[in-house]
């Protein structure tokens, strides 16, 4: 194994895929497990034209975070909603990235899209005490945004109450338990409890 300190998202996976060429290469002494850590990685995903989004990547990386882009974001990219939210919220699922920011038209379809995948909670926002509370109260971790209904200055807004948010108490963690145990009962065809 080989330590490689602290690195940017971007660097950790261009150095597995260097590594990953230079095995498939047949590389014997690329044969090894590399260990690194990285600072939160937001993944980005919107509907629509570059021009509407209202948090740019540059506005997510002065706040410390490295981007994902997903969507029109990326060249090739699927723009339809539904992709764009199963494709965020298989990234925050997966631990891949640590939260997600989505945008849309309303913002509803990507909001379900991205909560029917396990471990996704997306809160679609338009204020930033919403934005704050969804963090707090329901362990939300997919910020979810209207291109219709908001402003440059509210998505900024709500960015900062969403980062700003503090952890919430017990009461609120047996909540976000009851909601995931809801999720598993019902994939299993158990009733719940009116």
């Amino acid at each position: 194994w080989q330590w490689l300190g602290r690195v940017s998202y971007a660097a950790g996976t261009e150095l597995q895929e260097e590594h990953r060429a230079r095995v498939l290469d047949g590389d014997a002494s690329a044969e090894c497990l590399l260990l690194l850590e990285h600072d939160p990685v937001i993944t980005l995903g919107r509907r629509g034209d570059e021009a509407h989004v209202l948090a740019s990547v540059e506005d997510l990386a002065r706040r410390g975070h490295d981007v994902v882009r997903t969507g029109a974001l990326v060249q090739g990219g699927d723009p339809r909603w539904p992709a764009v939210g199963a494709r965020v919220g298989a990234l925050v699922a997966a631990g891949e990235c640590a939260q997600g920011v989505l945008f849309c038209y309303t913002g509803t379809g990507v909001s379900m899209a991205a909560n029917k995948v396990r471990g996704v909670r997306a809160a679609l926002c338009h204020d930033a005490e919403t934005a704050a509370g969804a963090r707090r109260w329901n362990d939300a971790n997919v910020l979810v945004m209207s291109l219709r209904s908001t402003s440059a200055g509210e998505a900024r807004e709500m960015l900062d109450a969403w980062f700003a948010a503090p952890t919430g108490d017990a009461e609120d963690a047996e909540m976000v338990q009851m909601l995931d145990h809801q999720g598993t009962a019902l994939d299993q065809g158990t009733a719940l409890d009116p």
